[in-house]
């Protein structure tokens, strides 16, 4: 696995929710050692993401990319559609029941295109690799190039916890370089999206998306 893989894994396990044996290895990692000292507690870490991530708490930062604001003419549900497509295409089927659009599942998603692109390079198939990087580029350049330097820079600024702080400016960084890298600049969004349907955030997003889904 290639240094750029293994930085979108850990950032990507970095969104979980933390447990002992998911503190140990982000410890071990020279990324999230000095923000982790070996005296770090689980239950402050625990009490950090449920602030900062949740939807319900006042000045927390979603995870989630529709949360934000998008310059483009497509609604929510039509987003949220062609983020599903590219984990369908690529077989790709998250761990835990979480959104698609949720921080943690689309850098998993990339680590997953860039070992699969990788791997295509190992065995000589440049269609898979052709592939592989067309979809990383139009997946950083259509979605996770868009929100992402904005919510690392307000995770950043909301996080209290050293290690929250250091996760928002490491993903500002890597998703700066991988722009760069990549040869796109998205179109970056700045505010939180406006309100949709219902009180609650995200609402009947992810049974519209399926019905779209089905529809294909």
């Amino acid at each position: 696995m290639n240094d750029i893989a293994t930085t979108y894994k850990i950032l990507a396990l970095a969104f979980n929710s933390p447990t002992e044996e998911l503190v140990t290895a982000l410890k071990a990692t020279e990324f999230f050692g000095a923000a982790l000292p070996p005296d770090a507690e689980v239950k402050d870490l625990l009490h950090e993401h449920t602030r900062v991530f949740s939807l319900t708490v006042a000045g927390g930062v979603a995870p989630y990319q529709l949360e934000y604001g998008d310059p483009g003419a497509f609604s929510k549900t039509q987003r949220m559609a062609d983020i599903a497509g590219f984990y369908k295409a690529f077989g790709v089927e998250l761990r835990v029941q979480e959104r698609v659009d949720h921080m943690g599942a689309e850098l998993e998603l990339m680590h997953w295109l860039v070992c699969k692109e990788e791997r295509g390079v190992e065995l000589g198939k440049e269609e898979q690799v052709q592939v592989c990087r067309d979809a990383i580029t139009k997946f950083m350049d259509d979605h996770l190039g868009r929100w992402a330097p904005f919510f690392a820079e307000q995770l950043a600024i909301a996080a209290l916890h050293p290690f929250y702080r250091s996760l928002g400016e490491l993903l500002g960084e890597f998703i700066a370089a991988e722009c760069e890298r990549l040869g796109v600049a998205p179109d970056v969004v700045s505010l939180p999206a406006a309100p949709s349907c219902g009180a609650e955030p995200g609402c009947q997003l992810a049974e519209e998306a399926a019905a779209a889904q089905a529809g294909k």
